[in-house]
């Protein structure tokens, strides 16, 4: 076709094709033939245009996509060198910890400890309450029986547990109808750490004992009484800041970690009363009351007694 598009690239030679025909009949033939070869070639040209036209989109689209693959290839390459700067940088956090890990067991250990001393603390200011209710129920029971036997009557008989007086049994049975009704220690607070045994946040390896429940609350936030009752102390202890321990009948709740204590020992206080200050670790940015619950010595969950 290319051959014969350039040999018959003249007019003058189609018509001399033509007009060398023999007879009229080949002269139509001819004349038929070279348009047919003209549509033929027509569409042809078409299709090779058509052709040109898909291979330019292939070949665009090819582009394209190649240019879409080095852009994606450039973003991975971006984010594994960003993975790796990401790895390196944990790998020195996570270096950094296992370093401070002895120091941080060793500061468990100490919490642990100051934590026995308050324990111990606590259980010998209740016990010394205990002691001295019972010692005055003791006295008066004492001055009644000598009193009856001058009248000829029979003594009453020594109570168990801790003895306590009309007035005290009232306020211990009404503090007992409002487990699950006590209003928190704190005006806002979340429990940081619950009571009994479990691991601790610092490290799974170390289980701690809580003889109570840690409140995490707001710089500067005012400790309150749960409910009426007399403090029965007020101790400043050493890791532990202010401890106050209000009396309830035979209830005691323990408020340790104070500072500006507004109370002393043999005050009355009411529901909500403020009675310090949370004290506020500036080293750890934590302020965080410790607070206990107890029936004579008996260690209560507190979290059962607040409300919801």
């Amino acid at each position: 076709m290319v051959s014969f598009a350039y040999k018959n690239r003249n007019h003058y030679n189609n018509l001399g094709f033509i007009f060398a025909s023999k007879d009229f009949n080949q002269a139509f033939t001819r004349l038929r033939y070279i348009r047919q070869f003209n549509d033929a070639r027509k569409i042809k040209m078409e299709q090779i245009a058509s052709t040109e036209r898909q291979i330019t989109g292939e070949v665009e689209a090819s582009q394209q996509a190649r240019e879409e693959q080095a852009a994606l290839l450039k973003d991975e390459k971006n984010q594994k060198e960003a993975l790796q700067k990401e790895k390196k940088e944990l790998n020195g956090q996570v270096n950094k910890l296992k370093k401070k890990e002895g120091s941080l067991q060793q500061d468990i250990k100490n919490k642990q400890q100051q934590a026995k001393k308050l324990q111990k603390a606590i259980d010998d200011i209740i016990a010394e309450e205990i002691r001295r209710a019972n010692a005055e129920a003791e006295r008066k029971r004492k001055e009644e029986a000598k009193k009856n036997a001058n009248k000829g009557k029979t003594t009453t008989t020594k109570e168990k547990g801790m003895a306590l007086t009309p007035a005290e049994k009232t306020l211990s049975t009404s503090f007992a109808n409002n487990k699950g009704k006590l209003p928190w220690p704190v005006e806002r607070g979340v429990i940081s750490s619950s009571y009994g045994k479990h691991a601790s946040v610092v490290s799974d390896k170390v289980t701690v004992t809580n003889n109570g429940i840690d409140i995490a609350t707001t710089e500067n936030a005012q400790a309150r009484a749960v409910f009426v009752g007399e403090v029965a102390s007020v101790t400043k202890l050493t890791g532990s800041n202010t401890v106050v321990i209000i009396r309830h009948g035979e209830y005691f709740t323990v408020y340790s970690n104070l500072e500006n204590v507004t109370v002393k020992r043999g005050d009355k206080v009411k529901t909500k009363q403020n009675i310090g200050t949370v004290h506020t670790n500036k080293t750890e940015n934590k302020t965080e009351l410790h607070f206990e619950l107890l029936k004579e010595q008996a260690r209560q969950n507190p979290a059962n007694w607040l409300s919801k």
